[in-house]
């Protein structure tokens, strides 16, 4: 069963055009976010992982108004009238799953979030994203590897769109974690205590030229297992990025 989400009440991308909306940068070796902002008839590819090998998949789409898209336009009306169906699609072997949707050209501006549910597990997770005015260059792409992990295990997160710079590094990254609790981690120990008594140091990191930031997090031995999101604000810029995994 394959998702044609990308038929959505607005045309597919050419391969030229898809260029613009973002491809998988070299980096990503796993579970990918693609395209994270874009504007009207802009093909956004997500991809997920943790589900369960071959199960079947639901998806929908919560739009800046509230409202949600649920259901995709079949190519004819079928026997029993419906000229609509479902979003399904279904995970692969490994338990990931890629879903494509194209904005319509009549999308609102605004933050949206995609809605992933496993039918026979019922794990699911929410991957934000946002749709731009037409004729805005704001694209940004993320990732993590793994995507998920026991704890111990050392999360790699790339992000773009900060603030680069012709020399050598870009502008500074603050990120942090948050927790399954509402908690958040915005700090990481230090191998010795400092000359000023600190035990822990801030999470901090530099772009680099091309405004690509690499962040690392550990998860420690006394994680809560659940959903997580690491949010990545930079600091002369304002932007911000939120990339989910989770701790199993």
């Amino acid at each position: 069963m394959k998702s044609t989400v990308g038929r959505w009440l607005g045309a597919v991308l050419t391969a030229g055009a898809l260029g613009f909306a973002g491809v998988v940068p070299s980096y990503a070796q796993t579970t990918t976010t693609t395209v994270i902002e874009g504007v009207p008839g802009v093909q956004f590819t997500f991809q997920a992982a943790g589900f369960q090998a071959n199960e079947a998949i639901s998806f929908w789409i919560n739009t800046p108004d509230g409202k949600i898209i649920s259901t995709e336009p079949l190519d004819q009306t079928n026997s029993f009238g419906n000229n609509t169906k479902p979003m399904l699609t279904e995970a692969n072997a490994n338990g990931s799953v890629t879903i494509n949707w194209t904005a319509p050209m009549s999308a609102l501006t605004g933050d949206y979030s995609l809605v992933i549910r496993g039918i026979r597990s019922r794990y699911q997770q929410v991957i934000p994203f946002r749709i731009n005015k037409q004729g805005s260059q704001t694209v940004t792409q993320y990732d993590v590897v793994p995507t998920s992990g026991q704890t111990g295990t050392i999360f790699v997160f790339h992000a773009t769109g900060f603030r680069g710079s012709a020399n050598i590094d870009g502008e500074q990254v603050s990120f942090w974690i948050n927790t399954p609790d509402g908690k958040i981690i915005s700090t990481e120990p230090l191998i010795e205590t400092s000359p000023t008594g600190n035990t822990t140091k801030p999470l901090v990191a530099w772009a680099n030229s091309d405004g690509v930031v690499k962040m690392f997090w550990t998860a420690p031995d006394n994680a809560l297992p659940g959903n997580y999101s690491l949010v990545a604000h930079g600091l002369v810029s304002q932007h911000e990025v939120l990339i989910a995994f989770r701790v199993q």
